[in-house]
C-alpha cells in the first residue's frame, strides 16, 4: 500500500512539474516595438534619442523627410548619420515622401534617381542599424535584384516585413508613360507577398507583421477616372490572410484612411493599425489570441513632428 501510495505520490509530481513548465512556455514574455513617423530631422532625432531610453526588440522608421524636403545626397547623408546612432535595431520603410516626388531645379522629375539612391544608403549590407535584425532582403533573388527595401526577419515565431508601397495610391501615374516605375514594382511585391505568405507556412509562424508607407487595406476612392494603384496588393494580402490560421497585421503611416490613428482595427485575422505623426509603442506577446496591443509612448514628442 505505502508502494502504491507513493509512486502515485511521484506520478502527481510529475504531472504537476510538466504542467508547471506548460504553464511557463504559454507565459512567454513579450517584446516592445517602437515605430517612428516624424518628418523633420528635428522630429526624427528625438525620436531616435527618446527611443534609446525604452527597451524595444527594434524600432521602425516609416519615413526619413518631408515631401518639400530637399532630395540631395547631403540630407540623406544627415539622416543615415542621424539613424545611425540608435542604440536599436532599426527597419526603415521606403515612403513616398522620402523620393516619389523629387525634382530638379529645372523641374525634371528625379524620383527614380533618388530611389536608386536611397536603395544603395539605407538597404545595403552596410547599413548598420538594419544589421542586427538578420534580415532577408528580396533583392538576394536574382530578378528582383533593385528590391532591397523589401526585407523580412523573425522574433519569437513571429515574421516581420517591409512592403514597399508610397503613399499616395502606390505612385500610380495618371499620365501615359509614366507608370514603368509603379508597374516593375508591383511586380515584385507580388512575388514578395507570396514568398512572405510560403515562409510563413513553412516555418509555421505564429503572426504576420506587414510595415509599408501606404494603406492598401482602406476603401479605395470612388471615380471612374483614376486607377487604385493598391487594387493588386489589397486582394493579395486578404488573400494572405484568408489562408494563414494566425494573425496578419498591416502597420501603415497614411494619413487621411478609414481607420482612427493608433487603433487596430480587425476585419476576421486581418487587421490594420495607423501610425500618427510621433512615435508609438506596439506590444507583442507571441502566444495570445491576439498578440498586439498598443503602448503609449512615454511623453510627447517635441515640436517639429506635425506630419
Amino acid at each position: 500500500m505505502a508502494l502504491c501510495i507513493g509512486r502515485i505520490q511521484r506520478q502527481g509530481l510529475a504531472i504537476l512539474f510538466c504542467l508547471t513548465l506548460g504553464c511557463a512556455k504559454a507565459a512567454q514574455p513579450g517584446f516592445q516595438i517602437g515605430i517612428v513617423n516624424a518628418q523633420t530631422e528635428a522630429a526624427l532625432a528625438s525620436a531616435v534619442e527618446r527611443a534609446d531610453d525604452v527597451s524595444l526588440a527594434f524600432l521602425v522608421v516609416t519615413r526619413i523627410k518631408a515631401v518639400d524636403d530637399a532630395c540631395s545626397d547631403e540630407l540623406y547623408l544627415e539622416r543615415r548619420a542621424l539613424l545611425e546612432k540608435s542604440r536599436h535595431p532599426i527597419a526603415l520603410v521606403s515612403a513616398g515622401s522620402d523620393w516619389s516626388e523629387c525634382q530638379s531645379d529645372s523641374g525634371r522629375g528625379l524620383a527614380v534617381e533618388r530611389l536608386t539612391r536611397l536603395r544603395e544608403l539605407f538597404h545595403g549590407d552596410d547599413f548598420i542599424p538594419a544589421i542586427a535584425l538578420n534580415p532577408v532582403r528580396q533583392s538576394a533573388t536574382a530578378r528582383f535584384r533593385s528590391f532591397a527595401e523589401n526585407m523580412r526577419w523573425e522574433r519569437d515565431g513571429l515574421l516581420f516585413a517591409t512592403l514597399h508601397l508610397p503613399a499616395p495610391n502606390n505612385n500610380f501615374r495618371a499620365e501615359a508613360g509614366r507608370n514603368s516605375e509603379f508597374e516593375d514594382r508591383l511586380v515584385a511585391n507580388q512575388d514578395w507577398l507570396h514568398r512572405l505568405a510560403a515562409h510563413a507556412r513553412l516555418k509555421k509562424a505564429k503572426a504576420i507583421v506587414v510595415f509599408s508607407d501606404g494603406n492598401p487595406l482602406a476603401t479605395p476612392p470612388k471615380t471612374a477616372f483614376k486607377r487604385d494603384g493598391y487594387q493588386e496588393v489589397r486582394r493579395q494580402m486578404e488573400t494572405l490572410a484568408a489562408g494563414f490560421s494566425g494573425k496578419v497585421l498591416l502597420v501603415h503611416a497614411q494619413a487621411g484612411s478609414d481607420e482612427s490613428t493608433g487603433k487596430i482595427f480587425w476585419r476576421g485575422n486581418l487587421g490594420a493599425l495607423s501610425v500618427g505623426p510621433g512615435w508609438t509603442r506596439l506590444k507583442v506577446t507571441p502566444g495570445q489570441p491576439v498578440p498586439f496591443m498598443m503602448e503609449s509612448p512615454p511623453g510627447p514628442m517635441k515640436a517639429g513632428s506635425h506630419r
